[in-house]
């Protein structure tokens, strides 16, 4: 298992019990790696030190790379039209989403549905043990959890945390004899969803329309252009997987051979192989230049267009096909 699914499976702990073990499984995969990670503070990046009251436990930044998909021509403008492709996006969006839930056929979005009915399914083969009260024991296997429905809350901490009905409350919702939906977060509902996008953005006039100023004209500075082109694209991380190009092949999962001993994991730049060891298998290769084709040293030069001087004879040669010192002459007429 490689290290990247450990990460994961650590910060989307929602005990700390579970975080625990989870950190045991990637020490054994790498000691440097958990030690490493618990250098940064916990409630930064798992959900066990997350806070129940916000209901979101979201621990990736998909909502910051969707703005940032959204900015990619604006971002490249000047600021006044960045702005405004901004604003347009942002009024466009509510317009949008105020249609959107008109479309609900329940109380809950389709993607809170989505995940209820996967909480649902999850929630097969648990035993649950009441205590006449507001307790539930919700067993199988090694597996045991405590829901509290009045709370709504439970020991796992992922109805705590995300507001939906995890697969062990769900097993005491329906030995209570009442629906899953009902223990929903209100957060999610419709009338919560139509009152986030309430507020709308009036569209403006446009820049002939503005009012004149009185005052003298302040004009912008002039443009300096900077060295080297520049960056558009968004740097990414060390670890982060690249988009495929359409123009060039990838070298990743390849392994790199260097041209001068014939070694893997490295190239001639950084071998080590001196040229009084190189290996037998780079022996035979010929050399980039140097020889030519009958293993005599070839040389030209060069007088003036079309004009040749053979170095061996000092004869001057007009348009010849080949010069080469010490054999005989090709190509001449």
């Amino acid at each position: 298992m490689n290290l990247k699914k450990l990460f994961w499976q650590c910060a989307k702990s929602t005990c700390e019990p579970q975080l625990e073990a989870n950190l045991a499984e990637l020490d054994k995969a790498d000691a440097q790696a958990g030690i490493d990670l618990r250098k940064h503070p916990f409630k930064l990046w798992c959900k066990a030190f997350f806070r129940d009251a916000v209901k979101c436990d979201t621990v990736e930044n998909n909502l910051s790379e969707a703005f940032n998909s959204t900015l990619l021509k604006a971002r490249s403008k000047p600021l006044i039209p960045m702005l405004e492709d901004i604003r347009v996006a942002t009024m466009k969006r509510i317009a949008k989403k105020r249609k959107y839930v008109l479309k609900w056929p329940g109380s809950f979005g389709p993607i809170i549905m989505k995940k209820l009915n996967t909480n649902i399914l999850a929630s097969q083969g648990w035993n649950v043990d009441f205590n006449g009260d507001d307790g539930y024991e919700i067993k199988k296997g090694r597996g045991q959890f405590k829901v509290s429905l009045k709370k709504r809350s439970c020991s796992c901490r992922r109805w705590d945390l995300s507001g939906i009905p995890c697969a062990h409350a769900i097993c005491a919702i329906y030995d209570k004899g009442e629906e899953a939906e009902a223990y929903v977060d209100h957060c999610y509902s419709k009338e919560m969803y139509q009152k986030t996008y309430s507020y709308t953005l009036h569209p403006i006039n446009g820049e002939l329309l503005w009012p004149r100023t009185q005052h003298e004209e302040i004009l912008p500075p002039f443009p300096k252009k900077m060295s080297g082109r520049p960056k558009k694209k968004r740097v990414r991380e060390q670890s982060e997987a690249r988009p495929p190009s359409s123009s060039q092949l990838s070298r990743k999962g390849r392994i790199m051979t260097c041209s001068l001993c014939g070694g893997e994991g490295h190239n001639k730049k950084s071998c080590s192989t001196t040229a009084g060891t190189v290996t037998p298998s780079a022996r035979g290769r010929r050399p980039r230049g140097g020889r030519g084709k009958r293993g005599g040293n070839t040389s030209r030069r060069q007088s003036g267009v079309g004009v040749y001087v053979d170095e061996a004879t000092g004869e001057t040669i007009l348009e010849p096909g080949e010069t080469v010192i010490g054999e005989q002459q090709e190509g001449l007429l």
